[in-house]
């Protein structure tokens, strides 16, 4: 809507405030569609110069990893599929689930505090022998393989990440000052954020972070008295027989569960969100990095605070 005089340039513009910035027009973005982004190219390698030369730097790099990532994973997945299916051949020669299934005169107790009906223990035969298929010799073969192989994982991928930075000539690079850099270019009058610490500031947004956290192992304490409350009710409202109120309390548990985290994933973005902001990074580069660390550690407590609980609560 702005009406310009003949011979402005577009740094003219910029200044004036009619354009923001400027940006090269991609190429190669059908090239990618073609050699990247299809499912038939799944077992190829990954153009990543190609996506570099598009998406930047560090897109590219990310791409690099999760490339080498499911790579490594391809042994990873051979060794376990033969340690299941190892289960499979042993399915009957468990010595533990032999004994379980021939202890017909062994009785448990009833389920429950109102249940007077005694289980044998051999009627829990299928249950022993399904267990054994994912809890056998096998396993722990695999777990002392899967312990060796994150080691390995991680050196082999220290020096495939060397290479790639090599090949790029990234060893000198610096995002915050590329960044800045920019400002400049597209805004002379672009001033630098100086350094603003303020312990206030920290203080506040620590006390958050760990009201946020006790309120998600709060939820697991919540959970727990809905699986109390709920086989109460499922017990007086007869809506399922005895053997089968365990089982449904579980089940309903484990979908409140499931939805507290939906919900707390997004509480937990817009908070560290709202810190970031208020924390005042100079750079986006830096305020990218201190949300990622707001909101994995959110994140980790909402998904595992139960076992949280577990541990440290649940007892005491």
């Amino acid at each position: 809507n702005s009406k310009t005089a003949t011979g402005d340039t577009l740094e003219d513009l910029v200044k004036s405030g009619v354009f923001e910035t400027r940006f090269a027009l991609h190429k190669g973005e059908e090239g990618l569609k073609k050699n990247w982004a299809q499912w038939r190219n799944m077992v190829r390698c990954q153009p990543i110069d190609d996506i570099r030369d598009y998406f930047g730097e560090k897109v590219a790099l990310y791409f690099a990893w999760l490339g080498w990532y499911t790579y490594m994973l391809v042994p990873a997945a051979l060794v376990g599929l033969i340690v299941f299916l190892s289960g499979f051949s042993l399915f009957n020669a468990s010595q533990i689930s032999k004994e379980i299934c021939e202890a017909h005169d062994v009785l448990l107790c009833p389920r429950g505090d109102h249940s007077r009906r005694y289980q044998q223990l051999s009627d829990t035969c299928t249950f022993a022998k399904l267990t054994h298929l994912f809890d056998n010799e096998g396993t722990v073969v695999f777990a002392i393989f899967m312990a060796l192989w994150a080691t390995v994982f991680l050196e082999i991928w220290k020096r495939q990440r060397a290479r790639v930075v090599l090949h790029w000539d990234l060893y000198g690079w610096d995002e915050d000052q590329e960044e800045m850099a920019l400002e400049f270019i597209n805004c002379p009058d672009y001033e630098l954020q100086p350094h603003q610490h303020s312990y206030l500031r920290s203080l506040v947004i620590l006390v958050l972070s760990l009201f946020m956290i006790c309120l998600m192992i709060g939820m697991a304490h919540l959970l727990v008295v809905y699986r109390v409350l709920a086989a109460a009710l499922f017990n007086s409202a007869l809506l399922f027989q005895e053997e089968q109120v365990t089982t449904a309390v579980v089940v309903t548990g484990a979908l409140v569960h499931y939805v507290v985290i939906l919900i707390m994933t997004k509480i937990n973005k817009y908070v560290a969100l709202k810190l970031c902001d208020f924390e005042q990074p100079r750079t986006f580069s830096e305020r990218e990095g201190k949300f990622t660390i707001k909101f994995f550690t959110l994140q980790f407590f909402a998904h595992f605070s139960s076992l949280v609980y577990v541990a440290f609560i649940l007892g005491r």
